[in-house]
């Protein structure tokens, strides 16, 4: 809020919505003069736009146009005008919606043809960059900078996309083993959104809420950014000059949105874990013929209290780790109790806090130790099948990037391509993540609560499992493939000392 109420304050949001010249008027308005520019102090009322005299004649030391700008009643009718950026951002937005259809609707042939389709194109894509490669760098015409900016650019997409494949096909290698189980995982979760339908079109609301604030932020940036004094310089002209103090606020201001953004997907994380942890402790003897949709509803009204407690983690360890999620997952496996700092780190704390309430540093600890309890049934195949939804993304990626490869293959006209081709993969994988995150999400918080029923319950008659019979005949088939010792559902980890996730019962809806 101080940094918003400073961008206000410095008075340059008439600068920024309407522009202005080189001799200090806002075009489109009336203007005062400025002591020592004798231009300045102009009527622009009818002149309300920008037009520069030389607008490639960019100043490197500066990082500005040093063209010259006035204000016009009117520019130029000849106008260059492409669709390219709003193209890849529908199809992006199209290809999530239609990759989380697919999650939701083939699951029993999903695995194997997802696994094929991202194989053939990671391996399109490849090809496609190193010919592409080939045949910009064998064209004898190349002269401008930019031009061999886009070979090298080429070059080095090229290199990582034939690496990251190369990892890809290794992991998809080691991991075709569990695509049994894994395809079976992703049955029960689609079991668990059709008991909760509404939970699909979380992220629509979520993507809105983080486009308003984007939106904010960078109004806010851009007015950070003009903000600044008045000052003449020779000819008259009149330049501002960025003002001392809130220069050195945009790091800041950067923090802010990394913490607000995952301060947002935070609470769309718990209103999703909240709804299937209802769901999931109020089935069959609970409430009986109780509405799901109310119970979703429900759960997701009573996490707000709970998301208000929870701090997110910085983002400086957060987005890095997020970026090797794979380690946050690796104390699952090792079952330490000297990993907690990592289990900070993990969706699964945020599950804890909508299951329990407690704060989140508690829940993290009790979410490490469930799991830990459980790591020789769940890990793989909850690894497996976040790995499934992961190739979702990857697929979403590709598909957008041989688009943008071809469109701008066919139109090499355009002298800069390969930074907006990059910015488009990305956004096509932020926002197919958008979307199918929420299968994730539902994965991590239905064996959340499976391991905390294990550790409740031990299916006597005083102590029933809250689990359906499809999720408990699928609790063995996990047991006899990862037997490790006498353990299995009706033998599970009993009642221990401690702090212990207690199932969420409501008798309304």
């Amino acid at each position: 809020m101080f940094i918003t109420g400073s961008s206000v304050a410095a008075r340059a949001t008439g600068r920024l919505l309407f522009g202005h010249d080189s001799f200090g008027n806002v075009c489109g308005r009336k203007n005062s003069p400025v002591e020592g520019a004798p231009l300045s102090g102009q009527d622009m009322t009818l002149k309300k736009h920008v037009f520069f005299m030389d607008p490639c004649h960019l100043d490197v030391r500066v990082g500005r146009l040093a063209s010259t700008a006035l204000c016009v009643a009117s520019c130029p009718e000849e106008q260059l005008r492409t669709l390219e950026e709003v193209q890849l951002f529908a199809n992006n937005t199209a290809l999530s919606l239609a990759m989380m259809l697919t999650f939701r609707v083939v699951t029993r042939l999903l695995v194997h043809t997802l696994v094929a389709l991202v194989i053939v194109g990671l391996l399109f894509v490849c090809g496609v960059l190193w010919w592409l490669y080939y045949d910009y760098s064998a064209d004898l015409s190349m002269a401008l900078d930019t031009e061999r900016d886009n070979v090298t650019c080429l070059l080095g997409f090229a290199v990582v996309a034939t690496v990251l494949t190369a990892v890809l096909l290794v992991l998809i290698f080691i991991l075709r083993t569990r695509a049994k189980l894994a395809v079976e995982l992703l049955q029960v979760t689609n079991k668990a959104l059709s008991r909760c339908p509404f939970l699909l079109l979380q992220p629509l609301w979520t993507c809105a809420v983080l486009l308003l604030f984007w939106a904010l932020w960078g109004a806010v940036l851009l007015g950070l950014g003009t903000a600044g004094a008045a000052q003449v310089t020779a000819g008259g002209r009149v330049e501002y000059q960025p003002l001392s103090g809130l220069r050195y606020l945009w790091g800041y201001h950067l923090l802010g949105l990394l913490w607000t953004s995952d301060f947002i997907l935070a609470c769309q994380q718990m209103a999703v874990a909240g709804a299937v942890a209802a769901c999931y402790f109020n089935s069959g003897r609970a409430t009986e013929g109780a509405s799901s949709q109310g119970l979703c509803a429900a759960a997701s009204r009573g996490r707000s209290g709970s998301a208000s407690t929870v701090p997110p983690p910085p983002p400086v360890l957060f987005w890095p780790a997020a970026m090797a999620g794979t380690e946050s997952r690796d104390a699952h496996v090792r079952g330490s109790e000297k990993e907690a700092p990592h289990a900070l780190l993990d969706g699964n704390a945020y599950v804890a806090t909508a299951i329990n309430g407690t704060e989140f540093c508690t829940s993290a600890k009790d979410a490490l130790r469930l799991l830990s309890e459980n790591s020789s049934r769940f890990t793989s195949v909850s690894c497996f099948g976040d790995f499934v939804v992961f190739l979702g993304k990857v697929l979403v990626a590709c598909l957008t990037a041989f688009g943008g490869l071809m469109a701008f293959n066919y139109h090499r006209t355009l002298q800069v391509w390969a930074v907006p081709l990059l910015l488009a993969a990305a956004l096509a994988y932020l926002v197919a993540h958008s979307f199918l995150s929420v299968f994730e999400t539902v994965l991590g918080a239905l064996l959340l609560c499976l391991a905390a029923d294990l550790h409740t319950n031990d299916g006597s008659p005083g102590k029933p499992y809250f689990m359906d019979h499809e999720l408990l005949s699928f609790v063995k088939r996990m047991n006899r493939t990862h037997r490790k010792g006498p353990q299995g559902a009706g033998g599970s980890t009993r009642n221990r000392e401690g702090t212990e996730l207690q199932p969420v019962v409501r008798s309304t809806c």
